[in-house]
């Protein structure tokens, strides 16, 4: 039979342990600033290619819907301002992530 005691010992673990140690915070913090950064650069030095195919200066041709009028979808470039903000901030995080890891 198994009383309060033992019951409570079997769902309570004390050795409970994160998946990269004490350091799982600053490896996400080091990884979510990384991607941030890789991202964004990487969205301004090769935008996005049409969602149909074909090339982004004659996507969009006059009278087109959009997606909703049958004709193709051109991707945008990133807005620079948004795009640099990211990135800046991506550094500030990685380097807090990196700064931490080695402390």
């Amino acid at each position: 039979m198994i009383t309060a005691a033992t019951g409570a010992g079997l769902l309570a673990q004390d050795d409970f342990e994160f998946f990269l140690g004490e350091d799982f915070w600053p490896w996400m913090i080091l990884a979510l600033g990384a991607a941030l950064v890789v991202g964004n650069v990487l969205a301004l030095v090769r935008p996005p290619a049409d969602v149909r195919g074909g090339s982004a200066g004659n996507a969009r041709k006059a009278g087109d819907k959009g997606s909703r009028g049958g004709g193709s979808v051109a991707a945008e470039r990133p807005p620079l301002a948004r795009s640099v903000v990211l990135i800046v901030l991506g550094l500030a995080a990685s380097a807090w992530g990196l700064a931490s890891l080695l402390a």
